[in-house]
């Protein structure tokens, strides 16, 4: 049996979209942890916190030593400043650690390999959502992961909604990974991913405000512009398409040395011609461990 108990205080600075005391309080969860066999593994835990059911679960099947299952569930509350510290966390990180394990890799297991690859494409989902302010989320995902001696491959399927108060957002994302052993010193590795998001905003005219003077594209406007754009609600309503790429090829220079060289290209389509974008960068790198 698992079990956690605590307390939130949470100040949204008279958020209109939130009741600070419905979301702070004592909070619990009781759970059970199991391992039913040699190769499953599950824990699900249930109570209460943010004002609402919190439910939060997770389960691993492991079919051999080359092929496995995951599956996950949660409930979080995340505000503005959690999501641009985790966002930049994994901006700043995400070449340097990967070229890191790409280095160590003749010290890892296929395993190790496997779950480096499933964390990445974990936290790349927060990167190309369109987020702002507070929000209650609910994310569940699906992960295949195998390996066939010098590749190997991750499959990861997830949704996420989120409840802005003044606006709420679906996220349906795909995710792969391929890793390759070409020689001792040599790898190369590819990862796609995709999603597609739906926001519906609020009815109101206190809703529609609340969520432009957070939204990047419009914060810097003044009042009474975004009033006038408020007149239609319905520019709350958004469909956005995303699609990133990303190959390349690390080396070991020597025992405590790496170098490598990768190209990303990300295009987002919107129905909204402020959420487009198009990005393509070349990144070379050199690590040294001591």
């Amino acid at each position: 049996a698992v079990g956690t108990v605590g307390y939130d205080d949470i100040d949204t600075n008279n958020n209109p979209s939130f009741d600070d005391d419905e979301l702070s309080g004592v909070f619990w969860t009781a759970g059970l942890l199991a391992t039913p066999g040699r190769r499953t593994r599950a824990q699900l835990e249930v109570g209460e916190r943010y004002g609402g059911t919190l439910i939060e679960g997770a389960a691993e099947y492991i079919y051999s030593t080359r092929l496995r299952f995951r599956a996950n569930l949660s409930r979080n509350f995340n505000t503005s400043a959690q999501l641009q510290n985790a966002q930049q966390d994994i901006l700043q990180g995400e070449t340097l650690a990967f070229s890191e394990d790409l280095r160590r890799l003749q010290n890892l297991t296929a395993s190790d390999v496997l779950d480096q690859t499933l964390n990445f494409n974990s936290d790349l989902q927060d990167l190309t959502q369109r987020r702002s302010g507070l929000a209650r989320s609910n994310t569940a995902d699906f992960a295949i992961v195998a390996n066939t001696g010098q590749n190997d491959f991750t499959l990861r399927i997830g949704y996420d909604d989120a409840d802005f108060g003044f606006q709420e957002t679906e996220t349906i994302s795909l995710n792969g990974a391929w890793n390759r052993r070409l020689s001792r010193k040599l790898d190369a590795y590819a990862r796609g991913s995709y999603q597609y998001t739906t926001a519906t905003g609020g009815d109101s005219l206190v809703d529609c405000l609340a969520a432009l003077s957070t939204d990047p594209a419009t914060a810097g406007l003044s009042d009474a512009v975004l009033t006038q754009l408020c007149q239609d609600t319905s520019i709350l309503d958004t469909d956005t398409q995303t699609l990133s790429v990303l190959g390349g090829f690390g080396y070991r220079v020597y025992e405590d040395i790496s170098a490598f060289i990768q190209y990303g290209h990300t295009n987002r389509s919107a129905d909204n011609a402020t959420l487009e974008f198009k990005e393509n960068a070349i990144t070379i790198g050199l690590t040294f461990d001591f």
